[in-house]
């Protein structure tokens, strides 16, 4: 039987904390990329029930319950024509602002711009082609 793996958050960022697993004190390091959130993930069962019953548990960090996707929505979306942008720049600095704001870096390409519109429920309809 396959050991299920276990993710905890913490809004602390990045977070290192001692648990007592068996009688020996573990140091756990939840990681953060954003310095907001910080996650640890353990398949080991007796570091899962340490964990749980830690003082810490619930104030400091949880388990992190995934939510499962929904599914598949097919209900057609409208999309807000945009008809003042009529060139691939114009389109990239329109995403690029509020209320998109979407980073340049991700908005290098016609086919990404285009994608990150339509995802974001715009379209361009006189881009040139």
């Amino acid at each position: 039987m396959a050991k299920k793996v276990k993710i905890y958050r913490t809004d602390r960022g990045n977070l290192s904390t001692c648990i007592k697993v068996n009688g020996n004190n573990l140091r756990v390091k939840f990681i953060s990329r954003d310095n907001i959130n910080g996650y640890f993930s353990t398949s080991d069962q007796d570091l899962q029930k340490a964990m749980e019953s830690d003082y810490n548990y619930g104030v400091k960090f949880d388990e992190f319950i995934q939510e499962q996707p929904q599914p598949y929505d097919i209900t057609p979306f409208e999309c807000v024509p945009v008809i003042t942008v009529i060139t691939w720049q114009q389109a990239k600095e329109y995403m690029h602002t509020s209320p998109y704001n979407l980073p340049l870096r991700s908005l290098t390409s016609p086919e990404k711009i285009k994608s990150a519109a339509l995802s974001n429920g715009v379209t361009f309809p006189n881009l040139e082609k």
